[in-house]
C-alpha cells in the first residue's frame, strides 16, 4: 500500500468513526465527562494518526471540520 492510499484510507476510518460517535452523541443522553471522554479519545487518535505520518495535520483539521458540518454536536460537546 502506498502512502497516499494509506492517508485515504486513514482519513476514511478515522471520519467514519467520528461520524458514529456524533450519531451516538446526538442520539443518546450522554453524560458532558463521558463525552468530553469519548472526544478527547477520537481527538488522540487523530493526533497519533499524524504523527505516525499516516495523516497531514490539514487533513485531520479537514476531518474535524467536515465532521462538525455534518454534527454541529461535535463542535458543542468537544469546546464544553
Amino acid at each position: 500500500m502506498n502512502a497516499a492510499t494509506r492517508r485515504k484510507r486513514t482519513a476514511r476510518i478515522l471520519g467514519a468513526r467520528l461520524d458514529e460517535l456524533a450519531v451516538a452523541l446526538e442520539r443518546e443522553a450522554v453524560p458532558l465527562a463521558t463525552a468530553a471522554c469519548l472526544l478527547g479519545s477520537a481527538s488522540i487518535a487523530t493526533d497519533h494518526a499524524v504523527s505516525l505520518d499516516l495523516l497531514t495535520s490539514h487533513d485531520a483539521a479537514e476531518l474535524w471540520r467536515e465532521a462538525a458540518e455534518r454534527h454541529p454536536e461535535l463542535t458543542a460537546r468537544h469546546a464544553a
